[in-house]
């Protein structure tokens, strides 16, 4: 699966984009992230399921997503313009549920017996 990110002209635009999004989420959450690049996710907010797409426009937060980050303890964040890209904290998925996780590379199941669950930080 091609990697890309919304707004971003040519390959290098993407990745020095992508690296700003990186950079300031840790500075806003202060939370380790992973190499591995994410496309989507599924996740639940208050038992409705979601799905957080790169490129598409999320349901949870009603605007384009940039980029979904996987922290080391094994949440997400998920960056839209107004989350994580020029402004705020991005959103808080938290590690928990029966879920799809597709990457750049392949596509991940995880089991667990919660749901996905979602906070602002």
């Amino acid at each position: 699966m091609k990697f890309v990110i919304p707004a971003a002209d040519d390959a290098d635009a993407a990745e020095h984009l992508y690296g700003a999004i990186k950079k300031f989420a840790v500075l806003q959450t202060r939370l380790r992230l992973t190499e591995r690049r994410v496309f989507s996710i599924d996740y639940w907010i208050d038992g409705v399921r979601h799905i957080a797409e790169v490129g598409k426009t999320s349901q949870a937060m009603g605007e384009q997503v940039f980029a979904i980050l996987e922290t080391e303890i094994g949440s997400y964040l998920v960056c839209s313009p107004t989350r994580c890209v020029y402004q705020n904290e991005p959103m808080h998925v938290g590690k928990a549920g029966s879920s799809d996780v597709l990457s750049t590379s392949r596509k991940i199941r995880r089991k667990s017996s919660a749901k996905w669950s979602y906070r602002r930080l």
